[in-house]
């Protein structure tokens, strides 16, 4: 019996969000652990961060050193033997795919079996049968099965790449649709401003009057920007630009007017007035 486990993404600090798919049984590692998945820590990163090696087959887990700190996650399992194929995109690992076998007994019968004829019953009878059994036995990786795992694994990392690709480009073409509704939101604003524009100036040159003037160009402006409130405020020179009031307003009901209040403000006459 074995299991099979594929861990996406890969990442070097594990901070990044993981997938995980498997079927059978795998390693149990302890809640208390750095990471829960034994594909996260380092020694598979290790092993083929050279680029060199395509697969790694591991016939006895406790006889590799390099695996010693998680030979513990394995104990309460059978799982004997590893078969493990790392994901790549462009020469860089996001993934592994692995491949856990258990370990196996074995049982053989010696004595051979009870010929039919009679006449040789009686000298069978000083070579009873007997069993030997033989518990944890496990089995090399044959090249058959590295070489399916491999094809498997390359599959896999393109089958992944394509599916990324695609996430990408309709994330890009997602964008660019949101870039071209701004644009055009922002043309159909200006366009409105000009005609706001152009409807307020129209306006202005039917009268002669400057309060009445003021008074349209407050009323357009407001409702053009769906303001509060717009007003005309004038200076008075007299005060040396640091008095005025406003002369015109276009306000909403539930705001109190401005119009004729005096109002003391020597930022512009100290500032502005004399540029």
């Amino acid at each position: 019996m074995g299991s099979i486990k594929s861990l996406i993404p890969y990442s070097d600090n594990s901070t990044q969000a993981l997938k995980v798919y498997t079927y059978g049984t795998g390693p149990r590692m302890q809640i208390s652990a750095k990471y829960q998945q034994v594909e996260q820590y380092s020694v598979w990163h290790d092993y083929f961060q050279s680029g060199e090696q395509q697969v790694w087959a591991i016939p006895d887990l406790y006889k590799i050193s390099s695996l010693r700190s998680l030979q513990p996650a394995f104990r309460p399992t059978k799982i004997r033997s590893i078969l493990i194929v790392p994901l790549r995109t462009r020469q860089q690992i996001f993934g592994y795919l692995s491949i856990f076998r258990e370990e196996f007994d074995t049982e053989t019968v010696w004595a051979g079996q009870l010929d039919a004829d009679g006449r040789l019953a009686q000298s069978r009878i000083s070579f009873e049968a007997w069993k030997e059994s033989k518990t944890s036995q496990i089995r090399e990786w044959n090249p058959e099965e590295i070489e399916l795992i491999q094809s498997f694994g390359s599959h896999f990392s393109e089958a992944i790449n394509h599916y990324q690709l695609n996430q990408q480009i309709e994330a890009l073409n997602a964008n660019l649709e949101n870039q071209v509704q701004e644009r055009t939101a922002q043309l159909q604003q200006l366009t409105q401003q000009q005609r706001v524009l152009f409807e307020v100036v129209a306006k202005m040159r039917k009268s002669l009057d400057l309060n009445q003037i003021f008074s349209t160009m407050s009323q357009e402006v407001r409702r053009a920007l769906n303001a509060d409130r717009v007003g005309v405020y004038r200076f008075d020179p007299a005060s040396e630009f640091n008095y005025g009031e406003f002369v015109a307003e276009d306000v909403l009901p539930d705001f109190t007017s401005a119009m004729a209040v005096r109002v003391n403000d020597g930022c512009f006459g100290e500032n502005y007035a004399n540029l």
